[in-house]
């Protein structure tokens, strides 16, 4: 599938959700796809901050779906340094991200319109960190939460 998409010269859009069997080298190839705007990997379990690394390179990112996957703030981190034109990023149910992460991507990034992090350990973001206009969805988990 990934040579596949690798020969797609103009590919703007990935969308794969609840593989199993989906690990961050399946994904290095995508690093060569320069239009790539949207990234969905919500419930692929076994990606982590290498995915994030992987796609680092991939400057025109607007839209990151790493719901239920084993992201950290490391690669919430490098999300804020390396992908400055994310506009959508989904956190669904990822556990090991903290209110560190979380503030770092909404003080970072500076287009970011939509924040999902219900499910998560973090519960509460201070309104006034809020001021940019991020929306950011916390609470108990939703069944919706990993598509969107």
């Amino acid at each position: 599938l990934f040579s596949f998409i690798n020969r797609c010269k103009y590919i703007q859009s990935v969308n794969l959700r609840n593989v199993d069997d989906v690990h961050d080298e399946d994904l290095k190839t995508l690093r060569m796809s320069t239009h790539l705007r949207k990234a969905m990997f919500g419930g692929c379990f076994n990606l982590t901050d290498k995915t994030i690394k992987l796609l680092s390179p991939l400057k025109h990112l607007t839209h990151i779906n790493l719901a239920m996957t084993q992201v950290t703030d490391s690669g919430l981190f490098l999300m804020a340094k390396n992908l400055p034109n994310l506009v959508h990023i989904n956190l669904y149910g990822c556990k090991n991200i903290t209110g560190r992460g979380v503030l770092n991507l909404i003080l970072r990034l500076k287009k970011l319109e939509d924040l999902n992090i219900r499910g998560t350990n973090v519960d509460f973001i201070h309104p006034r960190h809020l001021e940019q206009g991020v929306s950011v969805l916390t609470g108990p988990q939703n069944p919706e939460g990993i598509y969107s």
